[in-house]
């Protein structure tokens, strides 16, 4: 045996005791809420990321569906520093823009129609009336 291997062998016994020792104890309380701290992080991140593919699944979704509108603009001014993200988000924004522009357009004409409807309506029973009156 080597001489130096001599001299340190009653050593190593205690070194290893006192490292199955220290692993068995765990870490300290420091250490522990520190772990615990990054865990409960890990977990929120989780969660918020889980959250934003929900999110960009329903913008997929309202995107898809304004899809199906006939004659939306989709044209949004190209500038060279523009990210396409935020082109994407302009095109959709003015999609939104002009379905619920239309939307208020047809419900001002379903408005004025239900109004001459009533009045041709007050019109025809002042007419049946007349009829009557006259037979």
């Amino acid at each position: 045996m080597h001489p130096m291997m001599r001299r340190f062998s009653p050593a190593w016994p205690a070194l290893a005791l006192a490292g199955v020792i220290g692993c068995q104890q765990g870490p300290d309380k420091e250490i522990q809420q520190k772990l615990d701290q990054l865990s409960s992080v890990s977990a929120e991140k989780d969660q918020l990321l889980s959250e934003v593919a929900e999110n960009s699944r329903l913008i997929n979704d309202i995107n898809t569906e304004l899809h199906t509108v006939w004659r939306l603009d989709t044209t949004v001014p190209a500038d060279s520093g523009v990210s396409p993200a935020l082109v994407a988000r302009l095109a959709l924004l003015a999609k939104l823009r002009q379905v619920t522009g239309r939307l208020q357009q047809s419900e001002e004409r379903l408005a004025a129609g239900r109004s001459r409807l009533r009045a041709l309506s007050q019109g025809s029973d002042s007419l049946k009336i007349r009829i009557a009156e006259l037979e």
